[in-house]
């Protein structure tokens, strides 16, 4: 059994034929994301029609705080939109992106102590022009927040993931 990330409405907009419950197709969840996906509905759907359906992510954590509700999303049949999904409840609380923020950090790629600041700046000043300090002061006033992907004092979720492939 599948997690459900999000509940919404889908609706057939490009497809001549039938979409069918557990289809796997893709969309754009960020600006510069493309983000596999199951669909799940009950009965199929034909062009024009719209549906109650569920989404789930294949990896959700890596499209952290990327949903907010009525978000509209195309989806995608290889280069082709064949439909629309708009969120109308949010269940992955990793993905709200008006809820508490949460970033995933990756051990596989932390190798040195610059390793830990790339991925510290690439996750916690995403869409900036802002650079850190490579030190441990810099990195705890860019904890407090207000420099990057959150507020001064607004809570915010690090997930470390594969933690013990970055320690020597």
């Amino acid at each position: 059994m599948l997690n459900i990330d999000a509940k919404g409405i889908l609706t057939n907009t490009g497809r001549t034929t039938p979409i069918f419950p557990g289809i796997r197709p893709t969309t754009i969840i960020k600006e510069d994301y493309w983000a596999s996906c199951v669909l799940n509905f009950d009965n199929p759907i034909s062009l024009g029609e719209s549906i109650p359906a569920s989404v789930t992510f294949i990896s959700p954590k890596y499209y952290a705080n990327s949903l907010w509700l009525d978000k509209c999303l195309d989806i995608y049949e290889g280069s082709k939109v064949m439909g629309t999904f708009k969120v109308t409840e949010i269940v992955n609380p990793i993905l709200d992106a008006n809820d508490e923020k949460w970033i995933f950090i990756d051990g596989r790629d932390i190798h040195t102590l610059n390793d830990f600041f790339d991925q510290i700046e690439q996750n916690l000043t995403y869409k900036t022009d802002f650079k850190i300090g490579r030190n441990l002061n810099a990195f705890n006033d860019l904890l407090w927040g207000g420099f990057g992907i959150h507020e001064y004092e607004e809570p915010l979720h690090i997930v470390w993931i594969y933690a013990k492939k970055s320690i020597r």
